[in-house]
Protein backbone atom coordinates (compact mmCIF):
# COMPACT_ATOMS: atom_id res chain seq x y z
CA UNK A 1 0.00 0.00 0.00
CA UNK A 2 1.68 3.29 -1.32
CA UNK A 3 0.00 4.71 1.58
CA UNK A 4 1.54 3.00 4.25
CA UNK A 5 5.11 5.39 2.40
CA UNK A 6 3.66 8.76 2.97
CA UNK A 7 5.75 9.57 6.74
CA UNK A 8 7.98 6.79 7.77
CA UNK A 9 10.91 7.58 5.90
CA UNK A 10 10.90 11.18 7.35
CA UNK A 11 9.76 10.39 10.30
CA UNK A 12 12.84 8.23 10.68
CA UNK A 13 15.69 10.58 9.69
CA UNK A 14 14.02 13.40 11.71
CA UNK A 15 14.01 11.24 15.19
CA UNK A 16 17.37 9.68 14.36
CA UNK A 17 18.70 12.97 14.29
CA UNK A 18 16.95 14.32 17.83
CA UNK A 19 15.26 16.91 16.09
CA UNK A 20 12.10 15.49 15.73
CA UNK A 21 9.59 16.86 19.17
CA UNK A 22 6.96 14.16 20.52
CA UNK A 23 3.76 15.73 19.91
CA UNK A 24 2.50 16.41 16.12
CA UNK A 25 -0.88 18.29 15.58
CA UNK A 26 -2.33 17.54 12.17
CA UNK A 27 -4.10 20.23 10.22
CA UNK A 28 -6.78 19.58 7.56
CA UNK A 29 -5.86 18.04 4.13
CA UNK A 30 -6.74 20.60 1.73
CA UNK A 31 -7.34 20.26 -2.59
CA UNK A 32 -4.53 22.46 -3.74
CA UNK A 33 -6.79 22.99 -6.76
CA UNK A 34 -9.55 24.54 -5.13
CA UNK A 35 -8.48 25.28 -1.61
CA UNK A 36 -11.69 23.62 -0.23
CA UNK A 37 -11.01 20.93 2.83
CA UNK A 38 -11.98 17.06 1.71
CA UNK A 39 -13.44 14.38 3.11
CA UNK A 40 -10.08 11.76 2.19
CA UNK A 41 -8.99 13.78 5.07
CA UNK A 42 -9.82 11.44 8.09
CA UNK A 43 -8.45 8.60 5.76
CA UNK A 44 -4.99 10.36 5.42
CA UNK A 45 -4.70 11.58 9.43
CA UNK A 46 -5.29 8.07 10.38
CA UNK A 47 -2.68 6.58 7.97
CA UNK A 48 -0.35 9.43 9.69
CA UNK A 49 -1.34 8.12 13.03
CA UNK A 50 -0.99 5.00 12.71
CA UNK A 51 2.21 4.84 11.02
CA UNK A 52 4.24 7.42 13.17
CA UNK A 53 2.88 6.08 16.68
CA UNK A 54 3.68 2.26 15.20
CA UNK A 55 7.36 3.24 14.20
CA UNK A 56 7.80 5.25 17.03
CA UNK A 57 6.00 4.67 20.84
CA UNK A 58 6.79 7.88 21.84
CA UNK A 59 5.00 10.16 19.27
CA UNK A 60 1.28 11.30 19.88
CA UNK A 61 -0.28 12.35 16.70
CA UNK A 62 -3.59 14.55 18.04
CA UNK A 63 -5.47 16.87 15.71
CA UNK A 64 -6.40 20.51 15.13
CA UNK A 65 -8.16 22.48 18.04
CA UNK A 66 -7.86 25.42 20.02
CA UNK A 67 -7.39 23.19 23.29
CA UNK A 68 -3.85 21.59 21.50
CA UNK A 69 -2.64 25.01 19.59
CA UNK A 70 -0.20 24.86 22.96
CA UNK A 71 0.60 21.28 23.20
CA UNK A 72 2.26 20.73 19.76
CA UNK A 73 5.77 21.37 18.68
CA UNK A 74 5.43 20.28 15.34
CA UNK A 75 2.35 20.82 13.03
CA UNK A 76 1.49 18.07 9.75
CA UNK A 77 -0.11 20.46 7.37
CA UNK A 78 -0.86 18.25 3.91
CA UNK A 79 -2.63 19.20 0.62
CA UNK A 80 -3.71 17.30 -2.77
CA UNK A 81 -3.19 18.07 -5.88
CA UNK A 82 -3.97 16.93 -9.29
CA UNK A 83 -0.86 16.65 -11.37
CA UNK A 84 0.38 14.84 -14.46
CA UNK A 85 2.02 11.56 -13.68
CA UNK A 86 5.28 10.30 -15.77
CA UNK A 87 3.60 12.72 -18.53
CA UNK A 88 0.28 11.15 -18.99
CA UNK A 89 -2.67 12.99 -20.00
CA UNK A 90 -4.59 11.63 -17.27
CA UNK A 91 -3.91 13.46 -14.01
CA UNK A 92 -3.91 11.45 -10.54
CA UNK A 93 -3.92 12.91 -6.70
CA UNK A 94 -0.38 13.91 -5.98
CA UNK A 95 -0.22 13.99 -2.24
CA UNK A 96 1.98 16.26 -0.24
CA UNK A 97 3.01 16.66 3.50
CA UNK A 98 5.09 18.75 5.37
CA UNK A 99 6.33 18.71 9.11
CA UNK A 100 6.94 21.75 10.50
CA UNK A 101 8.44 23.07 13.87
CA UNK A 102 5.99 25.41 15.71
CA UNK A 103 9.08 27.32 16.91
CA UNK A 104 11.02 27.95 14.28
CA UNK A 105 8.96 27.32 11.34
CA UNK A 106 11.08 25.57 9.69
CA UNK A 107 9.59 22.67 7.49
CA UNK A 108 11.48 19.43 9.51
CA UNK A 109 10.40 16.38 7.27
CA UNK A 110 8.30 16.53 3.47
CA UNK A 111 7.06 13.64 1.83
CA UNK A 112 4.76 13.45 -1.08
CA UNK A 113 3.03 10.06 -3.16
CA UNK A 114 0.87 9.46 -5.42
CA UNK A 115 -2.51 8.05 -4.48
CA UNK A 116 -3.42 5.62 -7.33
CA UNK A 117 -6.92 4.64 -6.00
CA UNK A 118 -10.22 6.57 -7.44
CA UNK A 119 -12.14 5.04 -4.99
CA UNK A 120 -10.99 7.84 -2.25
CA UNK A 121 -13.21 10.69 -0.94
CA UNK A 122 -12.06 13.18 -2.50
CA UNK A 123 -15.63 15.36 -2.78
CA UNK A 124 -15.32 18.65 -0.24
CA UNK A 125 -16.57 18.31 3.19
CA UNK A 126 -20.09 19.70 3.98
CA UNK A 127 -19.11 23.30 5.05
CA UNK A 128 -16.98 23.35 1.32
CA UNK A 129 -19.73 21.90 -1.31
CA UNK A 130 -22.18 23.99 0.42
CA UNK A 131 -20.55 27.39 0.33
CA UNK A 132 -21.51 29.81 -2.28
CA UNK A 133 -18.24 30.49 -2.96
CA UNK A 134 -14.94 28.66 -3.22
CA UNK A 135 -12.85 30.09 -0.57
CA UNK A 136 -9.29 29.71 -1.93
CA UNK A 137 -8.20 33.00 0.06
CA UNK A 138 -4.34 34.28 1.03
CA UNK A 139 -4.82 31.96 4.31
CA UNK A 140 -5.56 28.67 1.43
CA UNK A 141 -2.53 30.00 -0.21
CA UNK A 142 -0.30 30.02 2.81
CA UNK A 143 -1.18 26.45 4.14
CA UNK A 144 -0.97 24.92 0.64
CA UNK A 145 2.47 26.95 -0.13
CA UNK A 146 3.61 25.49 3.62
CA UNK A 147 2.60 21.70 2.83
CA UNK A 148 4.91 21.81 -0.52
CA UNK A 149 7.69 23.07 0.80
CA UNK A 150 10.37 21.41 0.87
CA UNK A 151 12.71 20.22 4.22
CA UNK A 152 15.14 22.91 5.37
CA UNK A 153 12.59 25.90 4.07
CA UNK A 154 11.41 28.57 6.22
CA UNK A 155 7.79 28.93 5.98
CA UNK A 156 5.32 31.51 6.49
CA UNK A 157 5.32 32.85 10.21
CA UNK A 158 1.62 34.02 10.38
CA UNK A 159 0.17 30.49 9.94
CA UNK A 160 1.92 29.71 13.32
CA UNK A 161 0.62 33.27 15.50
CA UNK A 162 -2.98 32.04 13.96
CA UNK A 163 -3.04 28.59 15.44
CA UNK A 164 -5.80 29.07 18.10
CA UNK A 165 -8.08 31.20 15.32
CA UNK A 166 -6.89 27.79 13.15
CA UNK A 167 -7.99 25.71 15.62
CA UNK A 168 -11.09 27.20 16.42
CA UNK A 169 -12.12 27.38 12.69
CA UNK A 170 -11.64 23.58 12.55
CA UNK A 171 -14.05 23.02 15.55
CA UNK A 172 -16.50 25.12 13.61
CA UNK A 173 -16.15 23.18 10.02
CA UNK A 174 -16.31 19.95 12.67
CA UNK A 175 -19.59 21.52 13.97
CA UNK A 176 -21.13 22.61 10.85
CA UNK A 177 -20.21 19.16 9.24
CA UNK A 178 -21.39 17.14 11.71
CA UNK A 179 -24.64 19.20 11.17
CA UNK A 180 -24.87 20.86 14.56
CA UNK A 181 -25.55 24.13 13.44
CA UNK A 182 -25.97 26.32 16.47
CA UNK A 183 -22.67 25.07 18.13
CA UNK A 184 -21.56 26.07 14.17
CA UNK A 185 -22.42 29.60 14.69
CA UNK A 186 -21.17 29.91 18.30
CA UNK A 187 -17.79 28.99 17.32
CA UNK A 188 -17.57 31.13 13.93
CA UNK A 189 -18.57 34.11 15.81
CA UNK A 190 -15.96 33.33 18.36
CA UNK A 191 -13.72 33.49 14.99
CA UNK A 192 -15.37 36.63 13.57
CA UNK A 193 -13.93 38.26 16.91
CA UNK A 194 -10.42 37.48 16.48
CA UNK A 195 -8.35 40.12 13.90
CA UNK A 196 -6.95 36.88 12.45
CA UNK A 197 -10.28 35.67 11.97
CA UNK A 198 -11.47 38.01 9.07
CA UNK A 199 -11.08 35.20 6.61
CA UNK A 200 -13.29 33.80 3.96
CA UNK A 201 -13.99 30.35 5.86
CA UNK A 202 -15.21 32.13 9.18
CA UNK A 203 -18.21 33.90 7.29
CA UNK A 204 -19.02 31.06 4.84
CA UNK A 205 -19.37 28.87 7.79
CA UNK A 206 -21.56 31.93 9.86
CA UNK A 207 -23.55 32.47 6.61
CA UNK A 208 -24.59 28.37 5.91
CA UNK A 209 -24.72 27.66 9.76
CA UNK A 210 -27.32 30.77 9.34
CA UNK A 211 -29.21 29.64 6.43
CA UNK A 212 -29.62 26.41 7.88
CA UNK A 213 -31.21 27.50 11.00
CA UNK A 214 -33.92 29.94 8.75
CA UNK A 215 -32.29 32.71 10.15
CA UNK A 216 -31.66 34.92 6.95
CA UNK A 217 -31.13 38.07 7.92
CA UNK A 218 -27.86 37.09 10.06
CA UNK A 219 -27.03 35.17 7.04
CA UNK A 220 -27.29 38.17 4.66
CA UNK A 221 -24.95 39.99 7.19
CA UNK A 222 -22.59 37.28 7.24
CA UNK A 223 -22.57 36.86 3.35
CA UNK A 224 -21.85 41.22 3.06
CA UNK A 225 -18.88 40.54 5.25
CA UNK A 226 -18.23 37.69 2.56
CA UNK A 227 -18.14 39.29 0.01
CA UNK A 228 -16.54 42.65 1.12
CA UNK A 229 -13.57 40.35 1.83
CA UNK A 230 -13.63 38.61 -1.66
CA UNK A 231 -13.99 41.58 -3.39
CA UNK A 232 -10.39 43.12 -1.26
CA UNK A 233 -8.52 39.68 -1.92
CA UNK A 234 -9.00 40.40 -5.85
CA UNK A 235 -11.29 37.68 -6.14
CA UNK A 236 -15.14 36.30 -5.75
CA UNK A 237 -15.58 32.98 -6.91
CA UNK A 238 -18.88 32.68 -6.85
CA UNK A 239 -20.92 29.66 -7.12
CA UNK A 240 -24.60 30.52 -9.57
CA UNK A 241 -25.54 27.23 -10.97
CA UNK A 242 -27.38 28.24 -14.26
CA UNK A 243 -29.51 25.75 -16.45
CA UNK A 244 -27.63 23.79 -19.43
CA UNK A 245 -27.32 25.77 -22.53
CA UNK A 246 -28.85 28.46 -20.78
CA UNK A 247 -28.92 31.38 -18.30
CA UNK A 248 -31.51 30.86 -16.61
CA UNK A 249 -30.67 29.92 -12.74
CA UNK A 250 -30.46 26.24 -11.89
CA UNK A 251 -31.84 24.76 -8.36
CA UNK A 252 -34.70 24.43 -6.18
CA UNK A 253 -36.57 27.67 -5.51
CA UNK A 254 -35.21 28.51 -1.91
CA UNK A 255 -31.62 27.87 -3.15
CA UNK A 256 -32.62 30.08 -6.45
CA UNK A 257 -33.89 32.25 -3.34
CA UNK A 258 -30.11 32.76 -1.93
CA UNK A 259 -28.80 34.13 -5.52
CA UNK A 260 -30.64 37.59 -4.33
CA UNK A 261 -29.09 37.83 -1.49
CA UNK A 262 -25.79 37.32 -3.34
CA UNK A 263 -26.57 39.85 -5.84
CA UNK A 264 -27.72 42.11 -3.44
CA UNK A 265 -24.60 42.28 -1.19
CA UNK A 266 -22.16 42.04 -4.05
CA UNK A 267 -23.52 45.22 -5.81
CA UNK A 268 -23.44 46.81 -2.26
CA UNK A 269 -20.24 45.85 -1.91
CA UNK A 270 -19.14 47.33 -5.22
CA UNK A 271 -20.67 50.41 -5.05
CA UNK A 272 -18.82 50.84 -1.29
CA UNK A 273 -15.55 49.46 -2.64
CA UNK A 274 -12.90 51.39 -4.41
CA UNK A 275 -12.43 48.35 -6.50
CA UNK A 276 -13.61 47.84 -10.39
CA UNK A 277 -14.90 44.46 -11.03
CA UNK A 278 -14.86 41.86 -14.08
CA UNK A 279 -17.29 39.27 -14.09
CA UNK A 280 -16.36 35.77 -15.73
CA UNK A 281 -18.93 33.45 -17.21
CA UNK A 282 -17.89 29.62 -17.82
CA UNK A 283 -19.74 27.28 -19.33
CA UNK A 284 -18.67 23.60 -19.50
CA UNK A 285 -16.54 21.49 -21.28
CA UNK A 286 -19.79 19.78 -23.46
CA UNK A 287 -20.65 21.67 -26.18
CA UNK A 288 -18.43 23.39 -28.62
CA UNK A 289 -15.64 25.89 -28.11
CA UNK A 290 -17.40 28.57 -30.12
CA UNK A 291 -21.30 27.75 -28.00
CA UNK A 292 -19.66 27.77 -24.89
CA UNK A 293 -17.66 30.90 -25.26
CA UNK A 294 -20.57 32.68 -26.02
CA UNK A 295 -22.79 31.06 -23.32
CA UNK A 296 -20.61 32.01 -20.60
CA UNK A 297 -20.35 35.45 -22.38
CA UNK A 298 -24.14 35.96 -21.83
CA UNK A 299 -24.08 34.54 -18.18
CA UNK A 300 -21.60 37.23 -17.32
CA UNK A 301 -23.81 39.67 -18.88
CA UNK A 302 -26.84 38.19 -17.14
CA UNK A 303 -25.28 38.29 -14.09
CA UNK A 304 -24.10 41.81 -14.80
CA UNK A 305 -27.44 43.37 -15.70
CA UNK A 306 -28.61 41.80 -12.08
CA UNK A 307 -26.20 43.51 -10.57
CA UNK A 308 -27.12 47.18 -11.94
CA UNK A 309 -30.97 46.32 -11.15
CA UNK A 310 -29.37 46.70 -7.51
CA UNK A 311 -27.04 49.06 -8.17
CA UNK A 312 -26.80 51.53 -11.41
CA UNK A 313 -23.91 53.08 -10.47
CA UNK A 314 -21.63 50.57 -10.64
CA UNK A 315 -22.23 49.95 -14.24
CA UNK A 316 -18.39 52.45 -15.04
CA UNK A 317 -17.36 49.90 -12.50
CA UNK A 318 -18.00 46.35 -14.16
CA UNK A 319 -17.23 44.45 -17.02
CA UNK A 320 -18.23 41.25 -18.19
CA UNK A 321 -16.63 38.68 -20.40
Amino acid sequence: DPNAQITKANFQQSATSGTLPTIFMTDVIMNADTGEEIELNKQIIEIVRTTATNSFPTFTVIEMSSENFNKANYVIIGVIKYEAYNNQPTKLPHLFLSAVDVKSSQVMAHSEVWLASQDMKFQPTALYSDSPMFMKDSRAEKVIATARAESGTMVDRSYFSSMETNGLLTEASTAYNSGNYPLAVELFKKVARRDDGQVMKTYVGLYQAHSKLQQMAEAEEAFAKLAEIGIKNGNLSVKFLFQVADTSFFGQPDEIAEYDIWIRQIAKKISELPSCVEISGHASRSGGPDFNKKLSDRRAHTIQQRLLEVSPYIAQKTTAI
